[in-house]
């Protein structure tokens, strides 16, 4: 598997990512998490990365990381929808409703620019 690379080189950021999707589907969420902070810190402009690290913390309940990873990861990639689903669930999750609509609304509409300054 390409995340055995790491056994030869720790600089490879791809290896990271992929290691912790593997970790992410044996449901063992700090490891993946772990190996998606390495990953980042190779390339920290990765919004998938930022994306994934942001679905693992928000299966271990700690929704507020997983927000500013979504919100990262939005920085890097406006137009990533798993980032947008993933923040708006959990301000659902989080009783907000207002940022909920808001965040599953338009993207770029007043109402969500108007959300983030909340």
């Amino acid at each position: 598997m390409q995340y055995q690379a790491l056994k030869h080189n720790s600089n490879n950021a791809e290896a990271y990512q992929y290691r912790g999707m593997a970790y992410s589907g044996k449901n063992e969420f700090d490891k993946a998490t772990s190996d998606y902070s390495n990953a980042l810190k190779l390339t920290p402009d990765n919004a998938d990365v930022f994306t994934l690290r942001g679905i693992q913390y928000s299966q271990k309940s700690e929704f507020d990381k997983a927000i500013v990873d979504f919100d990262e990861a939005l920085q890097f990639n406006p137009k990533c929808e798993i980032a947008y689903m993933g923040k708006g669930a959990l301000y659902a999750a989080k009783s907000e409703s207002f940022l909920t609509v808001a965040t599953m609304f338009k993207f770029s509409s007043p109402v969500y620019k108007l959300a983030k300054n909340v």
